[in-house]
């Protein structure tokens, strides 16, 4: 079951930066191939909140914080954020930082 309006393609190697998790598992599309997905339960960006409507804590955090980013960067580092808190709800400093650190933007340059 598919929790996102995208196909199964936006899971490969052709996109690296996009996370998405599986079966409730945070996964880096770049070692994950599609053809693994089969029969199993992928949630994108476009599927974390509750419903059509609402935003997750996270994502109000970045809109409020005016957090710029591309579209990619943007969605990486929510769903980064979203999965450390399903799995730890308390982070440390040091988590966070390892949550997001994977997170590479290709298009802004380092400040």
């Amino acid at each position: 079951m598919y929790q996102s309006s995208l196909s199964k393609r936006c899971l490969t190697p052709l996109q690296p930066n996009i996370r998405g998790t599986v079966d409730g598992q945070a996964m880096y599309a770049c070692l994950l191939l599609a053809v693994d997905c089969e029969d199993r339960t992928i949630t994108t960006i476009e599927g974390i909140a509750d419903d059509d409507e609402a935003l997750t804590p996270v994502q109000r955090a970045f809109i409020e914080a005016d957090v710029f980013q591309c579209g990619f960067c943007t969605a990486d580092q929510i769903k980064s954020l979203q999965g450390l808190l399903t799995t730890t709800p308390n982070p440390t400093d040091e988590e966070i930082l390892r949550a997001v650190t994977g997170n590479r933007c290709r298009v802004m340059p380092p400040t």
